[in-house]
């Protein structure tokens, strides 16, 4: 793999998962929002915004961290097989 292609791949790494975080942490907290009596008292429209949307959060985070673990095993991966192979022209050992 190139260089620019290596840090295209860990930049989509990075930003995948920096959302998984992100997507994660936004779906527990609308979870307790809507946890217990909480959501008998509150606003009707955002209580209901609220307990439809937190499982899809939790999808796309789950999904998101996933992808991020396969973009970081396959850069790491190529990244080893890289650094074993030589380049063509250098003595071997």
């Amino acid at each position: 793999m190139k260089k620019t292609a290596r840090r295209v791949f860990l930049i989509l790494t990075i930003i995948s998962g920096s959302l998984a975080v992100v997507l994660d942490i936004a779906a527990v907290y609308m979870q307790s929002l809507v946890a217990g009596e909480n959501l008998l008292t509150m606003n009707s429209r955002w209580g209901y915004l609220l307990a439809v949307s937190y499982r899809w959060v939790t999808l796309a985070a789950v999904i998101l961290s996933i992808v991020a673990a396969a973009l970081l095993t396959v850069f790491l991966l190529t990244r080893k097989k890289q650094k074993k192979t030589p380049e063509p022209g250098t003595p071997a050992g």
